[in-house]
């Protein structure tokens, strides 16, 4: 996921640099800016991780009169 969303925004970028009026600096700053935006907004709408129930052992592989 983060590498799709860095080569969009480089795509974007270097497209957004070839004009002549922004430095690099710029670009860059935005680059970096949007990239922290998108995986912070993708964060976000993560779900909390929830325990796993707990397995039973299968009666084959129980001690005692199983």
């Amino acid at each position: 996921m983060l590498g799709q969303s860095l080569m969009r925004h480089t795509d974007n970028r270097s497209k957004g640099l070839q004009h002549q009026d922004l430095s690099a600096s710029k670009g860059q700053s935005m680059g970096i800016q949007s990239v922290l935006r998108d995986v912070k907004q993708k964060a976000d709408n993560v779900d909390e991780p929830s325990m796993l129930r707990k397995r039973k052992v299968p009666k084959r592989f129980q001690l005692g009169d199983a």
